[in-house]
């Protein structure tokens, strides 16, 4: 079983390129006849979470020191620790608990929170200290948000298996 945070780097991996993307302007649509109306689709209902497994943070933690053990670098989670996340960001929704950060100074989060709930809830504190609104979209069975402050990148993304998340800001 790969640990939690590791899945996270390997998911930052894929992730890094398309948020260097995260606000340039799109392509302009060349100017040329108008052409028919076409009837836009009908919006589309909101996500049903999946199926995950609600964890305390103590489950969590031990989840994480067993799969420490075959892990490339130390996943283990320095319990009551908000990381390398920034004060600002450091907020907590109902019914979530900080479970601690890793060695890499990523906060986990247990929280049921998914999808356009968990991207309501951290955009206006990402927006507060400089960041661009979150980017969210759902894959694979979790949500993965990024967003952008100059080089900087601000990432959230819920585990597939578990109800929790993970915060971090790669600064850059």
């Amino acid at each position: 079983m790969i640990a939690p945070v590791l899945c996270l780097l390997l998911l930052l991996l894929q992730v890094l390129p398309s948020v260097n993307a995260l606000g340039e302007p799109a392509n302009a649509t060349p100017a040329g006849p108008a052409k028919a109306a076409v009837a836009e689709p009908a919006p589309q209902s909101p996500v049903e979470p999946p199926k995950r497994t609600r964890v305390t943070c103590a489950q969590y933690r031990a989840n994480v020191e067993k799969s420490a053990k075959h892990a490339v670098f130390d996943t283990r989670l320095k319990s009551g620790s908000w990381g390398k996340v920034p004060r600002e960001l450091r907020k907590l929704p109902r019914k979530s608990k900080l479970c601690g950060a890793d060695s890499m100074g990523q906060a986990v989060i247990a929280s049921p929170l998914f999808g356009a709930a968990l991207e309501s809830f951290y955009t206006p504190l990402f927006e507060k200290v400089g960041f661009r609104p979150l980017e969210c979209k759902i894959e694979l069975g979790r949500t993965q948000c990024t967003c952008k402050r100059h080089r900087d990148i601000g990432i959230v993304i819920t585990d597939q298996q578990s109800e929790a998340f993970v915060l971090t800001v790669i600064k850059r």
